[in-house]
C-alpha cells in the first residue's frame, strides 16, 4: 500500500484536489474501480475503469469531470494499471 494526493481536478466531484488516495497494488480492478494508471508519457493518473468488452483486453480509462478527456486502452490491464485506489482521506476546513 502506499498514498498519493490527487493534484487536478479530472475526477471531481468524486475525488478532489489534496484528497489522499491509499493505493493498493495487489489490488486487481473491476468494473467502477478507481485505479492509478500511466498514460503513454508515463504520466501518473487517476481514473474510473470500465470494461469494454468480455472478450478483449480493451479499457476505457474514465474522467469523472467532463473537461477532462478519457482514454481508451488496447493493452493488458496490468501493462497499464498500477493499483486501486482503497482508501480515500479528505480533510475538511
Amino acid at each position: 500500500l502506499f498514498a498519493i494526493n490527487a493534484s487536478d481536478s479530472s475526477m471531481e466531484p468524486e475525488l478532489r484536489i489534496n484528497d489522499i488516495l491509499v493505493i493498493d497494488i495487489n489490488c486487481k480492478p473491476t468494473p467502477g474501480s478507481f485505479v492509478l494508471s500511466t498514460q503513454d508519457d508515463g504520466q501518473l493518473i487517476i481514473r474510473k475503469y470500465k470494461q469494454l468488452s468480455g472478450k478483449s483486453k480493451e479499457f476505457e480509462l474514465v474522467a469523472l469531470n467532463h473537461d477532462w478527456a478519457n482514454l481508451i486502452i488496447e493493452s493488458d490491464v496490468g501493462e497499464r494499471i498500477w493499483g486501486v485506489v482503497v482508501l480515500l482521506v479528505r480533510q475538511f476546513n
